[in-house]
């Protein structure tokens, strides 16, 4: 499952995770890399991680579970 670039755009526009602003300063320095919006916004400092992967399983409609708490076993 692929998400829409457009829809990731105005999902972080709409929830305001980020401003106009912050959006083209960071696909500006996306332009003309492999790096993905999401890695940029995560490392400018702009979104934090665990939001960026909430609002990605948002999208695709999968589940959120965070395993931070968890004991796992060996």
């Amino acid at each position: 499952m692929q998400l829409n670039k457009e829809q990731f755009k105005a999902f972080l526009l709409d929830s305001n995770l980020v401003t106009e602003k912050e959006l083209k300063q960071a696909l500006k320095k996306t332009k003309g890399t492999k790096r993905k919006l999401g890695d940029e916004l995560v490392k400018s400092g702009i979104v934090d991680e665990t939001r960026l992967a909430k609002v990605y399983a948002y999208l695709l409609g999968i589940p959120f579970v965070s395993l931070e708490k968890m004991k796992i076993q060996p």
